[in-house]
């Protein structure tokens, strides 16, 4: 019984301190907590490395590929500050930094929009304290490791093909395809005016997770009840409202 107190207690911990150098939520709902405590009680991770292999595991598996890549630079920022600070085991590190850096090249490389700007967690020295891992850019040709390179490493092997299903990702064929460019309409909800959207498929679920409160402020866009207002118009996403203004702010 104490036992598992102390590992929720350091599930608890950890994911206070990923708030605190990302700002965001995983959107797992419990799940992370759920695969760490699978790995402790079957494979016998420590809960440290644990919560970070499931982490890991919840990102690769992610079926929002924008989403992906902003969880991917949230384990780089993640580990910059609290790699040193939480007895994370050094091959876990380095994993984590390997999947995290090669998810970041394959969101530049399939042309996200803006991706060149989505590092939302830039470092000024990134990965000084692991020269053995390369930082992702498009002419390293990072790749994911292997199955069998999962197996071989701990404690990630829990990244393996045994334990993937520990945290059911949606069906995504096109997961690495580049997303598809499309133009749609959508009705401002206060004028009456309609919009079109020359967009791209960015894959953010409608929770409010795209983007934050610093890029509402950038871009002027207040709220209005449960309402999102840029300039005259209203929208009832924040994601829309979002789209609108960088769309008005380039004509300018």
């Amino acid at each position: 019984m104490l036992g598992w107190i102390k590992e929720k207690t350091t599930f608890a911990k950890i994911a206070g301190q990923w708030y605190d150098a990302t700002n965001m939520n995983p959107g797992d709902n419990g799940q992370i907590s759920v695969f760490a405590s699978t790995l402790v009680k079957n494979h016998f991770f420590r809960a440290e490395d644990a919560w970070l292999t499931a982490l890991v595991n919840w990102t690769f598996n992610s079926p929002y590929p924008e989403f992906r890549f902003l969880l991917a630079n949230g384990i780089i920022r993640f580990l910059d500050i609290y790699e040193f600070i939480i007895p994370f085991d050094p091959e876990a590190k380095a994993t984590s930094r390997k999947v995290a850096n090669s998810i970041i090249q394959d969101g530049v490389l399939s042309g996200y929009p803006d991706s060149d700007d989505k590092n939302y967690f830039p470092s000024t020295d990134a990965n000084q304290h692991n020269p053995s891992v390369k930082s992702a850019n498009p002419g390293e040709g990072l790749s994911l490791p292997s199955d069998r390179e999962w197996s071989d490493r701990k404690p990630l092997a829990g990244l393996g093909k045994e334990i993937h299903a520990g945290i059911p990702a949606k069906a995504n064929p096109a997961r690495s395809a580049a997303p598809k460019a499309f133009s749609e309409f959508k009705r401002c909800c206060h004028c009456g005016e309609e919009i079109k959207f020359e967009a791209e498929i960015c894959g953010y679920p409608d929770c409010g997770l795209d983007p934050d409160k610093e890029t509402m402020e950038t871009y002027g866009i207040t709220t209005d009840g449960e309402r999102y207002k840029f300039l005259d118009h209203y929208f009832s996403k924040r994601v829309d409202a979002i789209k609108f203004a960088k769309m008005k702010l380039k004509d300018i």
